[in-house]
Parts: structure tokens; C-alpha cells; sequence
């Protein structure tokens, strides 16, 4: 179990951008599942400072949001979304802006689901999403 938990970490970079850039914000693997199918079922938390919050933008583009790039074997269907949150999944991640300057260059593979979950309403720490994953091959 260890094994697989280490190359989760190795696999999974996150991030999150808000209007005002949040002052510490951790996105971790926080328990990982083996499913009677043999897929894998990973749940990840988002940790804020006290008193921070993710706030939901007038669009989608505008909204804060936490990316994870490069997530191999997604299972079509599996991600889930807790309330206040929504998931996406796009070839090539979110990332961060300030004034129309990308905040981190993340290595983005090509044909690699990267897992986006939006804010649609203020969301304060302590939630967690959950997204299945096949082991590799």
C-alpha cells in the first residue's frame, strides 16, 4: 500500500488559484482504496490556511480552482465532487494566472487526463474529493 500511496504523490501535483492567491494551500492523498475491480480509488483533500476560503468567480474561468495534473488511468465516471465544488476533466490542466502571466509551469503530458474540481460556491477547508484511478499495467 505504501508503495502505490508514494507513486500517487509522484503522479499527483495540485494546485488553486483565487483572485487573491491563497497564502498556503496543500493538496494531498489522504487515503487511497483498492476496489474489488482492481481500479484504485484515491481521495485528496484540500488544506487552506485558518480563515481562507475559496470563492466561486462570476464564470468558470474567474472561479478558484484546484488542478491535478497528469492523473493516469482515470475511470470514466469515477471522480466525484463534494457540495460546493464541481469536477472537469480537460487534456490540458487549468492553470493559475496573475495578470495574464501563468504563476506556475507545470509539466502538462499530452493525451493525460489533469482533474479540475471549481468552486460554485464559498468554500472554506476541510473537503475532500474522491477520483478512482486503474493501477498501471
Amino acid at each position: 500500500m505504501l508503495k502505490i500511496l508514494d507513486a500517487a504523490l509522484l503522479v499527483v501535483c495540485g494546485l488553486a488559484v483565487t483572485a487573491t492567491p491563497a497564502l498556503a494551500l496543500q493538496t494531498v492523498v489522504t487515503q487511497v482504496d483498492k476496489n474489488p475491480d482492481g481500479s484504485m480509488t484515491y481521495h485528496f483533500a484540500v488544506k487552506l490556511e485558518p480563515g481562507e476560503t475559496l470563492t466561486p468567480g462570476a464564470s468558470k474561468a474567474t472561479a478558484d480552482f484546484v488542478t491535478i495534473y497528469n492523473f493516469y488511468g482515470l475511470v470514466d465516471g469515477s471522480a466525484k465532487a463534494p457540495p460546493g465544488w464541481e469536477f472537469s476533466s480537460e487534456e490540458f490542466g487549468r492553470t493559475p494566472t496573475l495578470n495574464g502571466y501563468p504563476m506556475v509551469l507545470p509539466l502538462d503530458v499530452p493525451n493525460t487526463p489533469n482533474l479540475t474540481w471549481t468552486v460554485t460556491k464559498p468554500v472554506a477547508a476541510g473537503h475532500k474529493s474522491t477520483v478512482s484511478q486503474r493501477p498501471p499495467m
